[in-house]
């Protein structure tokens, strides 16, 4: 009986040696850097030998892992000869998000998407609760979780993290210390209770300085909305407001330098249909690139109070 080679780890190996980047094999294989780190020690284990040297920086391959990409490289090239090509589903790829997200960061950079991928159609699906989110079915899922509880997967990718601040309408700004502003309340009774400290106003306030909570919204969304009309302050996540705060729409009321990070996550999954990968990737590229403007903003703050 033949003892053949894990094929996953083969590839994973392949990516790693002809990239030189454990990162850019995970980005190429739409995998996590863990993964395939995992696999390359599989497969090392496999044939009992070291595949890499591990430099700082870069990486080497040895005697072994030569030899083993000098026969695995016409294999596999061969292989995808033989695959025909790749035909999309033409049935809409079903994503799932909450109606914040979709309002607020998402809805305005679908138009870019179907412009690259005028093959994929996009079927967006809002979540009003956790309880609908883990129900509906779907395609992927853009969800928001505490960072503690996301394990390494493979069919699941991590969107750059968060911070939160407060924030509220331009004409509000300034009139008043935060204390004495009105307070835009966010929560309900079933998610109140796996929510982190930046999410409470004792974290930003005195708890003297805390009044009363006069109206609570259930979501992050009419929060907000209820701040870009002046009625308050609210305390909003960096992804979701950051398009508000480069058009005026919403201020900081504190500096860059207040923001607290975010005991949440947002984390894309998907389920078996060929495209998911694809659009998860195209997430987190859209993610890093909306928060990206967050630090130069805060770079130019810093820069004018200097």
């Amino acid at each position: 009986m033949r003892r053949l080679p894990p094929f996953a780890p083969l590839v994973a190996f392949e990516a790693v040696a002809r990239l030189g980047s454990f990162t850019a094999a995970a980005a190429e294989l739409l995998l996590t850097q863990s993964a395939i780190s995992h696999r390359v020690r599989l497969l090392e284990s496999h044939m009992d030998a070291k595949l890499f040297e591990r430099l700082n920086p870069g990486l080497a391959l040895t005697p072994a892992g030569r030899s083993l990409l000098g026969e695995l490289s016409p294999l596999l090239e061969g292989l995808q000869r033989l695959q025909p090509p790749a035909r999309m589903p033409k049935s809409p790829l079903r994503l799932g998000a909450s109606a914040a997200v979709i309002s607020w960061w998402l809805a305005r950079r679908l138009p870019s998407f179907a412009k690259q991928h005028p093959d994929i159609a996009l079927e967006i699906v809002p979540f009003v609760d956790l309880r609908q989110a883990q129900e509906t079915e779907v395609d992927l899922r853009l969800m928001w979780e505490l960072e503690s509880t996301v394990t390494d997967r493979d069919d699941q990718l991590i969107l750059p993290r968060d911070s939160v601040f407060p924030v509220c309408h331009p004409r509000l700004a300034g009139t008043a210390p935060l204390k004495d502003l009105p307070l835009i309340h966010k929560g309900s009774v079933e998610s109140d209770f796996d929510r982190g400290r930046e999410w409470n106003w004792d974290s930003w306030l005195e708890q003297n300085d805390l009044p009363p909570p006069s109206l609570k919204y259930r979501d992050m969304g009419s929060a907000l909305a209820a701040a870009a009309e002046g009625a308050g302050v609210a305390l909003g996540r960096s992804l979701l407001v950051q398009d508000a705060l480069d058009e005026g729409r919403l201020v900081r009321v504190l500096p860059a330098s207040a923001s607290l990070p975010s005991s949440k996550v947002h984390v894309v999954r998907w389920y078996g249909d060929p495209r998911g990968p694809l659009v998860a990737r195209w997430l987190v590229d859209e993610a890093r690139s909306t928060l990206a403007r967050e630090d130069t903003q805060a770079d130019l703050t810093l820069a004018r109070n200097s």
